[in-house]
């Protein structure tokens, strides 16, 4: 690869860098996406969560008219520090300086310095993405090592009318939270993921925390669209929705939607997704939408499928491993 000569700052990035940080990221993900999914105060309350440190774990190179042209992140803030994640974007007019490989190689010294907050004899990772029309990235990370995981559709499906109505199973209902059950939320959340890969049991003191002031810093939480389906006084599943997303302003968002071991295999499932969805339809939207790993260990793929889901974005999980060792996080469902 022939690199043109580069005149680039390199620093750490600062709550200020957001505004820049997310036009970065716009003209990153436009070149292969077509999309603009990144605003400033995202990437602001991203930074601020605790434990980022972003002082330590970003660098961001900016060009003489001090333009954002380059950006890696770290990500390692959850205990046990088992997964770590490296987020990377480049302004595509540098995709053949070696910026990009200069980045990636400074978020791997990093990582490889963290390895050691893991618990000893622990399996450690570095994780990152990239959409399978985004050969770049995929490039850039093959060329290091990473190798794909995982696959993950985004599914979505068009409202040309009002979605199928929810048919609830017996004795369930399905109700929006009241203020105090933001906890209830996070444990059906916690509990109902804990059969999803890569799943990783945080302490609830440090994550529920965490959860919740990311949840009440959005600027769409809307309490009245989290949704707990109760069987008498027992919480069976969980749904959490936004009315709308930064880049397709009509498109509802399921941002978790789980059912407790218990009450899987009646229907709840289906019935807490066609909630949400009717859900979005009544609240105007044209669409709605939803993450899901195309491996996953539920089978929620099938139900979303059925559900008349379809997926229009597949993003690869790219990992490297920087230290072997036993695996701590969900790989398998282990039986009761």
């Amino acid at each position: 690869m022939a690199h043109q000569p580069l005149t680039l700052t390199y620093r750490p990035a600062t709550l200020a860098d957001a505004e820049a940080s997310a036009d970065l990221g716009n003209r990153f993900d436009r070149h292969f996406i077509g999309e603009e999914p990144h605003t400033g105060p995202l990437v602001r309350k991203w930074w601020d969560q605790e434990g980022m440190d972003i002082e330590h774990n970003t660098q961001m190179a900016f060009n003489g008219e001090g333009r954002a042209m380059g950006a890696v992140e770290l990500s390692d803030y959850r205990a046990p520090h088992v997964r770590k994640h490296l987020m990377i974007a480049v302004d595509p007019a540098l995709f053949e300086s070696g910026l990009g490989e200069r980045l990636l190689d400074w978020g791997l010294e990093r990582a490889r310095a963290r390895v050691g907050l893991a618990p000893e004899g622990a399996r450690v990772v570095l994780q990152s993405w990239a959409d399978e029309r985004n050969d770049w990235s995929r490039g850039l990370f093959e060329s290091r090592g990473f190798h794909v995981v995982r696959r993950f559709y985004r599914m979505v499906t068009e409202f040309d009318g009002p979605p199928p109505a929810a048919e609830l199973p017996e004795g369930i209902q399905i109700r929006p939270i009241t203020p105090g059950q933001e906890r209830e939320v996070y444990q059906a959340v916690q509990d109902t993921f804990r059969d999803h890969w890569g799943f990783i049991e945080e302490p609830v003191k440090e994550g529920f925390p965490r959860w919740l002031k990311r949840v009440q810093a959005d600027p769409d939480y809307d309490p009245t669209m989290f949704y707990l389906a109760w069987e008498g006084d027992r919480v069976a599943g969980v749904a959490t929705t936004f009315p709308r997303m930064p880049e397709h302003p009509g498109m509802g968002w399921v941002w978790n939607l789980g059912v407790r071991r218990p009450w899987r295999g009646r229907g709840l499932g289906m019935a807490l997704l066609r909630h949400c969805l009717a859900g979005f339809y009544a609240r105007g939207c044209t669409w709605g939408g939803l993450g899901v790993d195309a491996q996953n260990l539920t089978g929620a793929l099938r139900l979303y499928e059925k559900a008349g889901m379809h997926a229009d974005q597949v993003e690869f999980t790219y990992e490297l491993v920087l230290r072997d060792g036993d695996e701590l996080t969900t790989q398998a469902i282990e039986s009761d």
